[in-house]
């Protein structure tokens, strides 16, 4: 009986060393990368710093190595000298399961020395790329404003200054309704040439007590058109959105110009319905 016990004993030893990963000597040890978080760097003319990059693409010699959420703690199986390239993504339209390498962003390129079981923490800076249009930037640092009230709206958009309403710097837009006067459309003064076949996107940062409508107004062949596109929900915190515009110019066609617009109605109890903007900004790839 204790010969068999001991005999049992040896197949299993024998077995399960032989058949252990972690025996194999060919097998290779990851590297890791952390990523806490990401920096934008703005050159002159291109407004804030203010960005919403949640999710990296990374690709390391040309291959693609994972999609991560932010922030992020991820293996590497490659050694020696490596060029990692980390690509920004963003929420499209602030909608989560709408993941996107933003092309507005450039790509974070490094080369790094990968040893096996390393830890290397990065914080990727990314810039506009060169050469993209910004057809406007309204940070409403300065008199006057390119928005302005809507024919049928009750009340208009104004500049606070006002520390518990301002994102950043001294001012941001406010849109106050009150039960008497419950309904804003605002509109920018210019229309704005949005070509086909273009990557197009709207940038904002926003702080709201109601549902907020962000659409575009534009002349078709059948007349006047207004188009409302994405319904941002209320919040008691500053959101940055990307809204993707290129598939409305791309339905409206060549020759088509487009005025944006935002629209609100006071639904909530609060005496006075609040919305906050600032960083208003529409980019277009040319």
């Amino acid at each position: 009986m204790k010969n068999l016990i001991s005999l049992i004993f040896l197949i299993f030893f024998v077995v399960f060393f032989t058949s252990c990963e972690w025996l194999d000597p060919d097998e290779k040890l990851p590297c890791y990368i952390k990523i806490d978080s990401v920096k934008l760097n703005v050159r002159p003319g291109e407004g804030s710093a203010s960005h919403a990059i949640n999710t990296v693409w990374v690709y390391v010699d040309g291959q693609r190595s994972g999609v991560y959420e932010l922030p992020a703690k991820f293996p590497l199986l490659f050694e020696g000298s490596n060029e990692v390239i980390i690509m920004p993504g963003i929420k499209l339209n602030g909608i989560s399961t709408t993941r996107a390498v933003y092309p507005f962003y450039d790509d974070y390129k490094v080369n790094i020395n990968l040893s096996p079981l390393e830890e290397i923490e990065l914080v990727p800076v990314y810039h506009y790329v060169e050469g993209i249009k910004f057809h406007f930037i309204e940070d409403f640092e300065t008199p006057g404003s390119i928005f302005t009230s809507h024919s049928t709206s009750d009340t208009f958009m104004i500049n606070t200054d006002d520390a518990t309403e301002v994102f950043e710097g001294n001012f941001s837009g406010k849109i106050s309704l009150t039960d008497d006067r419950d309904t804003a459309i605002i509109t920018t003064i210019n229309s704005y040439k949005l070509a086909p076949g273009l990557m197009h996107f709207l940038e904002l940062n926003y702080k709201s007590t109601e549902n907020l409508t962000v659409g575009i107004m534009t002349y078709t062949n059948t007349g006047p058109l207004t188009y409302p596109y994405v319904i941002l929900k209320p919040t008691d915190i500053w959101k940055k959105i990307y809204i993707n515009l290129s598939p409305l110019a791309s339905r409206y066609g060549q020759n088509s110009n487009f005025i944006i617009f935002f629209a609100t109605y006071k639904t909530s109890t609060n005496s006075e319905g609040k919305i906050l903007l600032d960083n208003i900004k529409l980019i277009s790839s040319e």
